[in-house]
Order: C-alpha cells, then structure tokens, then sequence
C-alpha cells in the first residue's frame, strides 16, 4: 500500500454517477414536469431511459469517427426522445430547461468530506464528457 501511494502523482473521478447525484438529481428535477404532464410511471424508470439513451448516443456519436457533438445537444435529443416514448410532446424550451438541470445537480452527500480527506494528500481531477461550459457552471453547486 505504502508503494502505491508512492506513485500516485493524481485522483481523478468521473463527474456525473460518481462525484454527482445524476440520478436522484434528475428525478427531482423531472418528477414536477412529468407529474404535470399526466405521466404516471416510474420518474426514476424515466431517467434511467433518459441517461441510458444519451449513453447510447454519446456511444454511437464516438465511434462515428465525425466531429464531435455536444453533451448537451446529445441531451436534448435523448430526453426528447425518451418524452416521446413516454407519451410526452416535448416542447423545445421545456427540454433545454431540463437538460441545463445538470448543470445544477449536487454531490452526493459523502463526497465533499471525502474529496476534502483526499484533496490534503493529492491532486484532484475531473472526468467528464460535459460540455466545458456545462462543467464550469456545474462547480458552483459541489
């Protein structure tokens, strides 16, 4: 153990589902509008379909070898789709606000004292596939 801590020069964690309440976060942020909306499912089943189809995307989009397309965008078409699926006719500003609820999304609650035990011994670092302004915004909130 003595010698691994040795060689560790950093400590980097993925954003979101690690450091960040992806699920549970969304689920509060979608529950009200989905409620209002009629749906009468499972809100955490919704997100799961939501972030396992931005995944699918955000998959498909890197293996494409094109340029690049944003996080966000990515989302966008994700959550329409998954509101379609749902029974839900998306309106465009209801999905940009939604999607930008991620940017808002809080640590899980042990996170801040353990980055804080960590932080003292090595540099931390964050992962993620966000977009870059997404995750400058997103710090105000850890």
């Amino acid at each position: 153990m003595e010698d691994l801590k040795k060689t560790i020069r950093v400590v980097m964690f993925d954003q979101y589902g690690t450091v960040v309440d992806m699920q549970g976060g969304l689920v509060k942020a979608i529950e009200p509008f989905l409620r209002e909306k009629g749906f009468k499912g499972s809100v955490n089943s919704f997100v799961t379909w939501w972030r396992r189809t931005h995944f699918e995307n955000s998959m498909i989009d890197a293996l494409l070898h094109q340029t690049h397309t944003p996080y966000r965008e990515i989302g966008h078409r994700a959550l329409s789709y998954t509101l379609e699926r749902a029974g839900i006719k998306p309106a465009l500003e209801d999905v940009k606000r939604l999607v930008a609820c991620i940017e808002t999304l809080e640590c899980f609650p042990e996170v801040p004292q353990a980055l804080a035990r960590i932080k003292g011994r090595y540099p931390i670092a964050v992962l993620s596939n966000g977009d870059p302004d997404m995750l400058e915004r997103a710090k105000a909130f850890h």
